[in-house]
């Protein structure tokens, strides 16, 4: 979250950051955002993370200035990196 809340940021360095910590998929769906889009501008607090039955998948809550938003983890493997599967924004933070 603290790399996707960096719109002061152009957008080729933003990128350069942001992409490694995403999953393929994310990185395809996320690729051509424009950071100054982004409504998200700092981080508040440390994350939490929701249960999840797999060793696979996860969930954390990351408080923000506009907001918690929920960040879907996936890696494939034990011991792999997490990476970013989806960002969702609070549910009052427009598109």
């Amino acid at each position: 979250m603290r790399a996707l809340a960096r719109p002061d940021l152009d957008p080729a360095t933003w990128w350069a950051q942001l992409q490694p910590l995403l999953t393929p998929a994310a990185a395809t769906a996320y690729e051509f955002t424009d950071p100054g889009n982004v409504p998200v501008r700092m981080v508040t607090a440390a994350p939490t993370r929701v249960t999840s039955p797999s060793p696979y998948l996860a969930q954390v809550t990351v408080p923000t200035d506009v907001g918690p938003y929920v960040v879907l983890l996936a890696r494939e493997g034990a011991g792999e990196p997490w990476r970013a599967e989806r960002i969702i924004p609070p549910a009052t933070v427009g598109p």
